[in-house]
């Protein structure tokens, strides 16, 4: 996938990216009362490929096409 994005993008997706699963995190975190219960909520998640991880990678999707 790197290869289709031009050198001088490079740096501004990774950002982005970062920026995104930072703060779908923070939010996800408020929501599950604090790190631990966000932690127990996302192993669950990503065993069941839940609507929670599709939102995430879903908005990400998004937000690298603007």
């Amino acid at each position: 996938m790197t290869n289709a994005i031009p050198n001088d993008k490079v740096d501004a997706v990774h950002n982005e990216v970062a920026a995104h699963i930072n703060d779908g995190l923070k939010t996800h975190a408020a929501e599950q009362g604090g790190i631990g219960g966000l932690l127990s909520s996302l192993t669950g998640n990503l065993r069941s490929g839940s609507p929670i991880t599709s939102a995430i990678s879903g908005g990400l999707v998004g937000s690298l096409g603007k």
